[in-house]
């Protein structure tokens, strides 16, 4: 059964990007913040510039080698609050 006109309008005005990610279990919990960041809908939430979201990216490969970890990203890593520039 598919979803109707309403439903349709009602889940893009109301759910989040980040709630959706968020149900991807093997998704590391630190790539999804920084993708949940960058595509959260309030303009302002987001990264401010592509600078910003590559530095946590860098943090994030960063961070994960120096953990010794194949790739896996530590779950404790928080995105940067990159600032907007107008």
């Amino acid at each position: 059964m598919g979803l109707d006109a309403e439903m349709i309008s009602y889940r893009v005005v109301g759910d989040t990007a980040e709630h959706q990610i968020a149900l991807d279990a093997a998704l590391p919990s630190a790539l999804a913040a920084i993708i949940g960041k960058a595509v959260r809908k309030n303009r302002d939430d987001r990264y401010g510039t592509i600078a910003a979201m590559l530095q946590d990216l860098r943090g994030l490969v960063s961070s994960s080698t120096a953990d010794g970890a194949s790739g896996s990203p530590t779950t404790g890593f928080a995105p940067a609050a990159g600032t907007r520039s107008t």
